[in-house]
């Protein structure tokens, strides 16, 4: 079976791309807000179950060369292009093998991150179970593991859309012709069935994205997956509990709170739950939980972590948003804040609340200590009662995070907003380029480039000055690679026009690049 498994994801790769939420640095601000001891994400042992060509774990090696990392997958195909792109980028401390989970050497030792991501719901209760074997015996004593899964109860849905797509798609035996086959369908389903507002209407509609915007590897081995088993939370933990391995908690840090509970129904679920494991499966079941992105540890007889926060620990923190202010014409009229990533939206008139908020706007990519968002306060607002501040900013700031306005970090981010005299961009994000792949930033976080973008990134080595940058723009316009045009039309050399609109085009460009946190600091 592993044999024909491997063969699927040779002939349509996986491709393995940065997942932010799986960095090391991430299971440690997570444990580091439950009072959990952790290793420094710098120094550390990380091993990833099912790497694919290293796309994720390649730039976390870059980025932390005095840690070591372990990559495995069953497809060889993939670890030859990932080994290819190691030997490229000549980093030392990464070893990716072809390797099936079921045969992971005790040898191997221990691990102080362990990833699996994108392969517990898509194998065998034996691989499963194996899965659960590496964490308990290969974890150190604050190592943190962890796991991704389909998740009870929207589960449900994703399983009526894919037994339909199967069934469609069942008599073909090539996979670019099975994706193919599956999108036509969906396309046909979604035309057939009434846009109203009836339940099998929205259930499809709600699906759609999952299966029209997703890369055809998704679709594969994903939807298409001969397993692809959803569990409710308490399951999981039943099986993860059975391996010696305790909860520490999900990286979508907001999904282990009531936000949308009101007190009376927040203590009626408390009343029913003998155990956080019981009262987050509330949780999900309020949140029509799709996607669970659990982090484990080894539980060596400890009592449960219980979610009660030091406020006073949020000074240590660095803070960050991708909200954009829609300012209103009138001043003194509350401000709208909409954030870009999950479309959330806030207003507020309290002139604190916007300082904090502008101030992570103006500073993105790079993130706000807390120190300088108390000292912009205080520039801001003098008469400010000092003695209450760092209280009441704690609080303020951990509301933001909890409701996704907003995201903090035990870790500042090496990227620059600043555009300098010879601007750097990344090696990884330039390597990258270079190879055809998918571009990964200062954050780890898969990005997009523009033609202008793609062409300017490989010359930002901190060698190139803003007049080269620019002559060399002034090149590919004049030969036709980039057009210019002014009030729909074209513009040429000569034109009075040229040049400033070369220079608008770097520098808006440049700009666009250091917001995309690609730009590390010279």
């Amino acid at each position: 079976m592993n044999t024909a498994i491997a063969k699927t994801y040779d002939e349509t790769p996986y491709q393995g791309v940065a997942y932010q939420q799986t960095h090391p640095k991430r299971l440690a601000t997570l444990a580091s807000l439950l009072g959990v001891p952790f290793s420094p994400p710098d120094h550390s042992r990380i091993l990833d179950l099912g790497c694919a060509e290293g796309g994720n774990i390649i730039p976390m090696a870059v980025e932390y060369p005095h840690s070591e990392f372990l990559g495995i997958d069953l497809s060889g195909k993939q670890i030859d292009d990932g080994n290819q792109f190691v030997q490229e980028l000549g980093i030392q401390n990464i070893r990716l093998e072809q390797q099936d989970i079921m045969n992971f050497s005790s040898s191997e030792g221990k691990f102080d991150y362990i990833i699996i991501h994108g392969i517990y719901s898509w194998v065998p209760k034996s691989v499963r179970q194996k899965v659960l074997n590496i964490c308990r015996d290969h974890l150190s004593d604050t190592g943190l593991a962890f796991i991704s899964y389909n998740a009870y109860p929207g589960g449900h849905v994703r399983s009526m859309v894919r037994d339909m797509l199967k069934f469609h798609s069942r008599n073909k035996t090539d996979g670019q012709e099975k994706v193919q086959k599956v999108r036509e369908f969906y396309d046909i389903l979604l035309d057939t069935v009434p846009d109203d507002s009836s339940m099998y209407s929205s259930c499809l509609r709600w699906e759609e994205k999952h299966v029209k915007d997703v890369p055809d590897h998704s679709v594969r081995h994903e939807t298409l997956s001969d397993i692809n088993e959803s569990l409710y939370f308490t399951d999981f933990m039943k099986e993860a509990g059975s391996n010696d391995l305790q909860y520490v908690g999900d990286l979508r840090f907001a999904s282990m709170f009531p936000i949308q509970c009101s007190e009376e129904n927040y203590q009626k679920f408390v009343s029913e739950s003998k155990n956080r494991i019981e009262y987050e499966q509330y949780l999900d079941f309020v949140n029509f939980r799709v996607f669970r992105e659990t982090v484990l540890r080894k539980k060596n007889n400890q009592p449960e972590i219980a979610l009660n926060f030091d406020f006073n620990l949020l000074k240590k923190y660095f803070y960050s948003t991708q909200l954009q202010a829609n300012t209103p014409s009138n001043s003194s009229e509350p401000i709208q804040f909409v954030h870009l990533g999950n479309g959330k939206e806030v207003k507020t008139g309290s002139p604190v609340v916007q300082s904090i908020f502008l101030q992570m706007i103006e500073s993105w990519p790079e993130a706000v200590s807390f120190e300088s968002l108390e000292n912009e306060i205080l520039r801001k607002y003098p008469d400010t009662d000092t003695k209450n501040l760092s209280a009441q900013l704690s609080q303020v700031l951990f509301e933001f995070y909890k409701k996704e306005l907003i995201d903090l970090s035990l870790f500042p981010v090496d990227c620059s907003k600043n555009i300098s005299s010879h601007p750097q961009a990344s090696l990884i994000s330039r390597k990258q380029l270079s190879q055809g792949l998918s571009i990964t930033n200062q954050k780890h976080d898969l990005i997009s480039l523009n033609e202008i973008q793609k062409l300017l990134l490989p010359l930002l080595t901190g060698q190139n000055n803003h007049q080269q940058l620019l002559n060399f723009l002034l090149e590919q316009v004049e030969n036709g690679s980039i057009q210019l045009e002014n009030e729909g039309k074209k513009l040429n050399a000569g034109d009075p026009l040229f040049n400033q609109q070369v220079e608008h085009l770097l520098k808006a460009n440049l700009n666009s690049i250091a917001q995309l946190g690609l730009l590390i600091k010279s």
